[in-house]
């Protein structure tokens, strides 16, 4: 049976609704402000720190909103400083959730997936970070601190997944509700998180992506409502493209998937190089949006060159 082994990190995440409203009467509708994290980056992958509040454009269901504020967190500028409307603030803690899919790897990719990520935890986890992941009774990397003991408990009685012979259509793969469950798990806990899905891959076709799409944007919407980005780690090590539903799933978080890389350890390094600094866009989503459903948010950068990953939008319900 899959187990959800967690890496308890103080992490980037999606969009995060802050339920601000605006001075007014409790019966007429409210403004609420968004806030979304986003990574800009050149041709050449690397991050633009030097971005303007002009050069920012939002578009949330189609409607293009004026941005409200823009801030660079973890740019390394004293905390207010910034230049043309950017403010600077300081990186957070991150909290990290490794979710090993162990059902479907085989016995190579658990072993790669352990030594990695026990090679990470002890010795690559970025200064301020804490990590701890109880796997088969274990707790990886000793000289590691060990998160907050409610959050090691909550995330204990989260473990466990149907096996693969249980799975379901491809609405429900047996991975979209596990993790919609550790997003719920999470939900308890403050501060950001950064899951990651150590696993072979979901294994649907292109057409039961497509079919499935409903599905991942309310798990991708229940991870932003945890404050948690999902980032996937393809365990096959060198095996051609990248899963299409992990790379869908991770992309409507703002996160990415990595594969094509034999050491976890290497992939982990990545995902903490995407979350050492970020944007994040503020902007007031105008009272009565839509209807239920979901709302699809664009963000872009218009400078030349550069490339904005942030969330795919969000769920309003009713």
């Amino acid at each position: 049976m899959p187990l959800i082994v967690v890496l308890a990190v103080a992490a980037i995440a999606g969009v995060l609704p802050l339920a601000t409203a605006l001075p007014q009467d409790t019966e007429q509708p409210r403004s609420v402000r968004m806030e979304i994290r986003a990574r800009v980056l050149d041709r050449d992958g690397r991050f633009v720190s030097d971005l303007t509040k002009d050069e920012v454009v939002v578009i949330d269901d189609g409607a293009l909103l004026p941005l409200q504020d823009l801030a660079l967190v973890g740019g390394g500028a004293a905390t207010g400083e910034g230049r043309r409307g950017v403010r600077a603030l300081p990186r957070r803690p991150h909290t990290w959730v490794l979710v090993f899919d162990l059902d479907g790897m085989d016995a190579g990719a658990r072993a790669r997936a352990r030594t990695g990520v026990e090679r990470f935890v002890s010795q690559r986890l970025p200064p301020g970070d804490s990590a701890a992941a109880p796997l088969d009774g274990e707790r990886l990397g000793s000289g590691t601190a060990m998160p907050p003991g409610d959050l090691v408990r909550l995330l204990t009685q989260a473990e466990g997944m149907p096996s693969s012979s249980s799975r379901a259509a491809p609405e429900g793969p047996y991975l979209f509700d596990a993790l919609e469950r550790l997003a719920t798990t999470l939900a308890a806990t403050s501060g950001p998180k950064v899951v990651v899905l150590l696993s072979e891959g979901l294994k649907l076709t292109l057409e039961e992506v497509h079919a499935s799409r409903h599905v991942m944007r309310r798990v991708a919407d229940r991870l932003r409502a945890a404050d948690a980005t999902l980032y996937g780690i393809d365990t096959r090590g060198v095996a051609g493209p990248a899963d299409a539903g992990m790379a869908t799933l991770a992309a409507d978080t703002g996160g990415l998937t990595i594969f094509n890389v034999n050491a976890v350890e290497r992939a982990l390094e990545e995902v903490a190089g995407d979350t050492r600094e970020y944007y994040v866009c503020a902007y007031l989503r105008p009272p009565g949006a839509a209807a239920a459903g979901f709302r699809e948010i664009l963000i872009w950068a218009k400078r030349p060159g550069v490339t904005v990953r942030a969330p795919a939008g969000y769920l309003v319900e009713r």
